[in-house]
């Protein structure tokens, strides 16, 4: 006799299987990183690497973010590209690219190429690991316990539309993030640099052109979601950058806080600032 069990369900203990296997990929991985002698969250390169706190901190996050990205697997796994497992795979790398290598890009930005470039992008590891475990799980608790299953739909998407709506958003919520960083976040982690104006416009500089880059690929991937978003409009549009929020700046502010930076907490907390702005603008230029 079949259980009934309901996808989102499904998703969640999806999910925390495959966060429990990325955070054993993380923490070998960020080990590995650090015998290399890279930094890592400003982690001390051997012989006095913290086992315990890095095995600690990757899990924790892991199996939480897992969770939570689990549920998102289950609400957008129509929209996914592939099949079975390979949309789990398909997923994965996705959230590489807004994780991991939006925050490499942001990295490169402050000048900390060596530093935070290679260990960020090492993050495909344990982001394809979690798509493949949880698109093998999902699968297989949907063909056990989920009765309901139906034939996946097909959407077509022109997302040439995401692309003018998401340049603008991300351009001024980058100047919105801008003043955040030179308010709250210079004091702290630049303090030489508050009143410096060579800095300061350069600052401007690169979060205006990198967030209204990565506003161009969020734009797009509100198109693709768009259906499977609730609301319409704006709220459709904040809700939508907060997901995106938690899935990228928020996570990296956790991890921070996590790893003793309260610094680079506050700096990408204030991310928040920039996708409220971001959602907002785009909820309201975005046209179906």
């Amino acid at each position: 006799m079949n259980l009934k069990m309901k996808s989102w369900k499904i998703g969640a203990i999806a999910g925390i299987i495959a966060g429990i296997i990325a955070g054993i990929i993380a923490t070998i991985n960020v080990i590995t990183i650090l015998t290399m002698g890279l930094f890592y969250w400003w982690l001390s390169p051997p012989p006095n690497i913290p086992i315990m706190l890095i095995s600690k901190v990757e899990f924790t996050i892991n199996i939480i973010w897992g969770m939570v990205l689990g549920l998102l697997y289950s609400t957008f796994y129509d929209i996914i590209p592939g099949k079975r497992i390979y949309k789990g795979l398909s997923y994965g790398l996705i959230l590489w690219v807004i994780y991991s290598v939006r925050t490499a890009t942001i990295a490169i930005a402050y000048g900390n190429m060596a530093r935070d470039v290679i260990p960020w992008l090492t993050g495909i590891f344990f982001s394809i690991a979690y798509g493949l475990v949880l698109g093998a799980v999902y699968e297989y608790l949907q063909d056990k316990y989920y009765t309901e299953r139906k034939e996946v739909r097909t959407y077509k998407h022109d997302v040439s539309k995401g692309i003018h709506p998401g340049a603008i958003a991300g351009l001024i919520g980058g100047i919105v993030l801008f003043l955040a960083q030179a308010l709250f976040w210079n004091p702290i982690d630049n303090p030489e640099y508050v009143v410096d104006i060579g800095f300061l416009i350069g600052q401007l500089g690169a979060h205006g052109l990198i967030n209204m880059g990565w506003g161009i690929v969020f734009g797009i991937l509100f198109v693709m979601l768009y259906t499977k978003i609730p609301g319409k409009g704006i709220p459709k549009g904040i809700l939508f950058a907060m997901i995106i929020f938690f899935i990228t700046s928020f996570r990296v502010a956790v991890y921070s806080l996590f790893y003793g930076n309260f610094g680079l907490f506050i700096g990408f907390g204030n991310a928040f600032f920039l996708f409220l702005i971001f959602g907002l603008i785009l909820g309201v230029l975005f046209k179906k």
